[in-house]
C-alpha cells in the first residue's frame, strides 16, 4: 500500500502521489483525452460558495458573519461534538445522559421531539435557559450566555437547528436528526465538519427540485431531478447523494485538519470571487487511479491512526480504557475527559504511591477546582506508618538469646512483671509468638511513658483511647499493639 509520505499529502492529492509510482506508459495514453474539469474541484467550489453565502441558511445572532465560516473549515476544530460534550452542553441540562436511553432509536425520537425544539438557533426556551442556570458545572445567567454556550459547545450541529426555507419539502432540523443519531452513536462517536457538510448538502440536494436557488451549490452532475434519477433502472433514487457524499469526504477529513489548501481557497473566494478549478483527462485510467488514490487513502489512514491507540490526546475515547490497562491503570470516574489527565500523571501516581502529593494529585483528576469546592491540597492530613515495632520484633526474634524459646522468655517476663512497676507485661503459657510480640509492647509503652514520642495527629495515645487503651489479643494495652 502506498505511504503517505509526509504532511504536505492528503486526501484530494493522493492520487498525483501513487501515479508517480507507475510506468509512464499508462500516462501517456491519456495524454489525448479531452480534458474535463474534475468533479472533486467542483464539488469543493460549491462547498465553498455554500460557505461563503450561508446566510442564504441561517444567522446567527451577536456573531458576524467573517466568525461563522471557520466553523466549516476542519483545521479550525470548531465543530466537533462527542457523546460526552453532548451530555455536558445539552442532555445534562434535562437531568440525562446516554445512558436514559435504551437504544439508538430511543435517543433518536427523544432528539427530534424534546431537544430540539428546546435549543432552536438564536431562542432557546426559556426551560433550557433555566436548567442551563442551574447547572452547577456551569456559569450561565442569560439567554445570550447559553446562546454563546451552545456555538462554542455544538457549534454547526446548533447552528442548522433552525427555520428552513419556505419551499423546501424536507426540513433541515430533520435532516440534523438523522446525522446527529448517526455520528454520535457510530464506533468514532463524533459529530465534526464533514458531518455537518453531507448534512447541509443532503438538504440542499434533497429540496432541488423545490427550491430552484439551491442549485446554485451543487454541481452540475448532481441537479438532475428527483423523477429522473429514480426512473433509472436498478437505481434507488440515492446515488447522487451518496456521491456527493464522496466528494465531500475528499476535502473535510478530520486527518487533513492540516491541510491550509480549504482556508486558502475560501479567501481567494472572498477576496475575488475566484473559486479554484482542476481539469484532468476524462480518460478511464485517469478516474480509476482517482478513485483507487481515495480507498487507499482511507486505508492508509487507517494504518496511520493506529499510532493515535497510544496518544493520551489523540486515541478515541472507546479505546482508552486498552490503554489505561497497559500500564495497569484503573480509571476512577466516567468523565473520559478526566481519563486523559489521570493517565498523563499516571506514571507520577506509581512512583509516588503512598504520598500525601500522590493521593492530592490523583484526587485533583476526578475532582477538578473548576467544579468542585473539595480541595485536596488542604483537606487531606498526612500521617505516617511507623516501621519501629516491627524492626523490634524481627529483631528479638532473630538475635535475643532471650527469646530463643518460650520457657526462657516465659520466665524473663514473669521476673519483669513482679520487678517492674507501671508497665504492662502480658504473658501468654503456650504461644511463643505472641509473648514476643507482648514484649514489642512493653518496649513501646517504656519507651513512650520516658520519651511521649508516640503521638498521632499531635494528640498523645492516652488521649486518644481516652485512658482505657488498645484492646488486642484478649487484653489492653497503652500502646497501639504489633
Amino acid at each position: 500500500m502506498p505511504y503517505r509520505g509526509n504532511e504536505d499529502v492528503f486526501k484530494y492529492n493522493y492520487v498525483e502521489k501513487i501515479t508517480k509510482l507507475l510506468p509512464d506508459i499508462y500516462n501517456q495514453q491519456e495524454e489525448n483525452q479531452t480534458k474535463v474539469e474534475d468533479t472533486s474541484y467542483q464539488m469543493l467550489g460549491k462547498y465553498l460558495l455554500a460557505v461563503n453565502e450561508f446566510t442564504e441558511f441561517f444567522t446567527v445572532s451577536s456573531y458576524p458573519t467573517s466568525s461563522i465560516k471557520p466553523f466549516f473549515l476542519p483545521e479550525n476544530k470548531l465543530t466537533r461534538v462527542t457523546p460526552r460534550g453532548f451530555e455536558r452542553t445539552v442532555l445534562s441540562r434535562f437531568n440525562k445522559d446516554f445512558g436514559s436511553f435504551n437504544s439508538e432509536s430511543d435517543f433518536k425520537n427523544y432528539f427530534s421531539s424534546i431537544v430540539l425544539p428546546e435549543i432552536v438557533l438564536n431562542t432557546a426556551s426559556p426551560t433550557f435557559v433555566s436548567g442551563a442556570s442551574a447547572d452547577p458545572n456551569n456559569n450561565y445567567l442569560t439567554a445570550s450566555s447559553v446562546h454563546t454556550s451552545l456555538v462554542d459547545g455544538l457549534g454547526l450541529m446548533y447552528m442548522f437547528n433552525t427555520s428552513s426555507h419556505s419551499g423546501a419539502t424536507t426540513q433541515l432540523s430533520a435532516v440534523l436528526t438523522d446525522y446527529v443519531t448517526s455520528a454520535l452513536y457510530s464506533p468514532n462517536g463524533e459529530f465534526t465538519e464533514k458531518t455537518a457538510a453531507e448534512c447541509l448538502f443532503e438538504y440542499l440536494w434533497r429540496n432541488r427540485d423545490d427550491v430552484a436557488s439551491f442549485n446554485r451549490y451543487l454541481p452540475h452532475a448532481f441537479q438532475e431531478s428527483t423523477s429522473s434519477v429514480s426512473s433509472l433502472r436498478y437505481a434507488s433514487g440515492v446515488q447522487d447523494l451518496e456521491r456527493i457524499k464522496t466528494l465531500l469526504s475528499v476535502w473535510l477529513e478530520k486527518e487533513d485538519e492540516d491541510s491550509p489548501f480549504l482556508r486558502n481557497s475560501l479567501e481567494a473566494l472572498e477576496g475575488s470571487g475566484l473559486i479554484y478549478s482542476k481539469f484532468d483527462s476524462s480518460g478511464p485510467y485517469t478516474k480509476f487511479m482517482k478513485a483507487a488514490s481515495w480507498a487507499f487513502y482511507d486505508l492508509d489512514m487507517i494504518m496511520e491512526n493506529m499510532q493515535d491507540l497510544f496518544d493520551i490526546d489523540r486515541c478515541p475515547p472507546e479505546f482508552l480504557d486498552h490503554l489505561a490497562g497497559v500500564i495497569g491503570w484503573k480509571f476512577l470516574g466516567d468523565d473520559v475527559s478526566m481519563w486523559r489527565g489521570q493517565l498523563r500523571q499516571a506514571v507520577y501516581s506509581y512512583k509516588a504511591k503512598g504520598t500525601r502529593q500522590s493521593l492530592v494529585d490523583a484526587i485533583s483528576t476526578v475532582f477538578p477546582k473548576e467544579v468542585s469546592s473539595f480541595s485536596a491540597s488542604s483537606d487531606i492530613k498526612e500521617s505516617w506508618e511507623s516501621y519501629l515495632p516491627n524492626l523490634i520484633y524481627y529483631t528479638l526474634k532473630t538475635e535475643s538469646p532471650t527469646c530463643k524459646d518460650h520457657n526462657t522468655l516465659a520466665r524473663y517476663l514473669h521476673t519483669q512483671a513482679n520487678n517492674v512497676s507501671g508497665l504492662t507485661i502480658n504473658i501468654d503459657p503456650y504461644d511463643h509468638d505472641k509473648n514476643i510480640r507482648f514484649s514489642v509492647d512493653a518496649i513501646l509503652e517504656f519507651i513512650n511513658k520516658n520519651t511521649g514520642f508516640l503521638k498521632f495527629n499531635n494528640k498523645p495515645l492516652d488521649q486518644i483511647s481516652n485512658g482505657v487503651g488498645f484492646e488486642s489479643r484478649g487484653g489492653y494495652f497503652s500502646c497501639p499493639p504489633v
